[in-house]
């Protein structure tokens, strides 16, 4: 299952956390299995994420949606800052 990772930097990272928590329709239409893990750094109002998905191809069809477009904005979301990674190997020891 391929895994994606972002970092995006926000305005304010209470605010972010807050309203960030409140997407959780919007995740599953991307197809995330039920969790998405985040770190957040200080240092800069940066967030870290994390996620399994079904469909990498839905995931970022949605991501481009209008309804995403509103999350972003009020979650505080500096949209220049966003950076994406999928990950489709693992090693396992």
């Amino acid at each position: 299952m391929p895994r994606i990772i972002a970092t995006v930097q926000v305005e304010d990272l209470s605010k972010w956390e807050e309203n960030f928590k409140t997407h959780g329709e919007l995740f599953r239409r991307q197809t995330i299995n039920g969790q998405y893990d985040y770190t957040m750094i200080e240092d800069g109002n940066r967030v870290v994420l994390c996620a399994d998905v079904s469909d990498v191809d839905t995931f970022f069809k949605v991501l481009e949606s209008s309804e995403a477009d509103d999350a972003k904005d009020l979650d505080g979301v500096k949209r220049e800052s966003i950076q994406f990674y999928v990950l489709d190997k693992q090693f396992r020891f």
